[in-house]
């Protein structure tokens, strides 16, 4: 598998800079920790025989390295002083995902964040794209612009990372469908990537039927009721043929859950409530435009939710 992980290593600067040798002191490296979740990742998936491009994307600051020029304090060029203090920092974990067993390239290169990370992506015909909440994120439900833009427009599957977030023993994966064909070969694609991982974990398949708030204003609560009654229905179709397409892989501790209300805010509670170490979604949802857009329950979801998130594209 192809992996690219979007690293923002800016933040690590300040405990890098003091000294180097800091940067790999005690427990293996614990100052990349703070920014990366490099135990969370390796719980999810296989690294193990990996091809893992770690990128840095250097932001061009025309304005800001003009006034530091003026500085008779700063002689060095800024881009420069910023790629020397990354390199130890991409050095260090580089080195932990190699103990993992995968092959990883480095890379620094400049321009537009998202753009560069979904372009290189993009050309290099990714699998799995890796980012990050990261310490800017202001707690474990904001998301930062650059993985959140990357998770909505990536070429292909994007894993986000959550901080914070703590591992439990008989943690589960919670899977969302919507019924359509598009999300179910997108999970069905995912899954074999994270397959050798998550196969002996307890599967939790979820499906919520939703009649949109104006519908139900302007509708007889009579019709209104039959409606939700089809869709509980088609919600149980949908859930039995998402159950089987996951036997066929091998998952055979599989539960569904079929729920009514709002889809974003019942997966975010069912993953809390089952707790779910992994949240897997469709990037189409049924209001999508364009394939490589996430839908709104999608990226409500990837916004909001409190545990690692697969958005999954086929």
């Amino acid at each position: 598998m192809k992996i690219l992980i979007a690293a923002d290593v800016s933040h690590s600067f300040v405990s890098t800079s003091a000294s180097t040798s800091n940067a790999s002191k005690a427990s293996g490296g614990d100052s990349a920790e703070h920014w990366f979740n490099l135990e969370q990742l390796a719980a999810l998936v296989p690294l193990a025989g990996c091809e893992v491009n770690l990128l840095y994307v250097k932001e061009e600051l025309p304005s800001y390295e003009r006034v530091l020029a003026t500085q008779a304090d700063f002689p060095q060029d800024l881009g420069n002083v910023i790629e020397a203090q990354a390199k130890p920092v991409l050095a260090e974990l580089a080195k932990r995902i190699e103990a993992d067993g995968a092959k990883v390239k480095v890379e620094i290169v400049t321009g537009p964040a998202a753009y560069m990370i979904e372009q290189a992506a993009l050309d290099e015909n990714k699998d799995l794209v890796v980012v990050s909440t990261g310490p800017r994120a202001d707690g474990q439900f904001t998301f930062g612009s650059t993985s959140a833009h990357v998770a909505r427009h990536a070429p292909c599957s994007t894993l986000v990372l959550r901080r914070g977030t703590k591992r439990a023993t008989d943690s589960s994966v919670l899977i969302a469908i919507d019924g359509s064909e598009h999300c179910l070969k997108a999970i069905e694609s995912a899954i074999k990537k994270f397959n050798g991982k998550i196969e002996n974990k307890k599967i939790n398949l979820i499906y919520v039927a939703n009649i949109s708030p104006m519908v139900a204003a302007v509708t007889p609560r009579g019709f209104v009721v039959a409606m939700e009654e089809n869709l509980m229905m088609e919600g149980e179709v949908h859930l039995a043929t998402a159950k089987k397409i996951l036997a066929d892989h091998g998952f055979t501790n599989v539960d569904i859950i079929l729920k009514t209300g709002s889809p974003a805010h019942e997966i975010i509670k069912a993953a809390d409530e089952t707790g779910a170490e992994l949240l897997v979604i469709g990037a189409q949802g049924k209001g999508a435009i364009k394939h490589f857009l996430m839908g709104e329950v999608a990226n409500k979801i990837v916004t909001h939710a409190a545990v690692a998130t697969l958005v999954a594209r086929a």
